[in-house]
């Protein structure tokens, strides 16, 4: 029975770092040249941002929206939608997290470090980068009681 449970911490460790060394950080969206293009054609066409997010997705609001209060079975959908565009304030930093070789993890956060969003993408079975995934403007950090964490684990 101990030897189980070894064996299986030693694998989870092992499959964490593996994980961990798998990811490439990057302060720009050219985590590959596919992605690039996507990224600035997602933020400069509103037809194709719409057609590039497989509505619904999961997510979390913003905390200043109370209509949407974050529940665990919160979706985006068309309905409920704000187009996104690039980002031009010089308060938030934006930081890309390639998680794989279709997965691409984006987090603004805001320069006090108290307040962020996260983005992930996705290339699928098509070809072509979707938005999956968006948790608008929350708190962030070991002091924050938002529902991002919750929701994640």
């Amino acid at each position: 029975m101990l030897l189980r449970v070894g064996i299986r911490l030693l694998m989870c460790t092992l499959l964490a770092g593996a994980y961990m060394g798998c990811r490439q950080r990057s302060a720009s969206p050219n985590a590959s040249d596919s992605f690039a293009e996507f990224y600035t054609q997602f933020h400069a066409d509103s037809l194709y941002q719409m057609e590039h997010v497989p509505f619904p997705i999961g997510g979390i609001p913003s905390f200043t929206n109370s209509d949407l209060a974050p529940t665990p079975d919160f979706q985006w959908t068309a309905e409920n939608w704000r187009l996104h565009r690039t980002l031009q304030s010089k308060e938030f930093t934006q930081e890309f997290t390639r998680l794989g070789d279709g997965l691409v993890e984006e987090q603004i956060l805001h320069q006090s470090g108290r307040f962020g969003m996260l983005r992930r993408f996705a290339r699928m079975g098509d070809g072509e980068w979707y938005l999956i995934y968006f948790a608008d403007l929350n708190p962030v950090g070991p002091n924050a009681h938002s529902a991002q964490g919750k929701q994640e684990r």
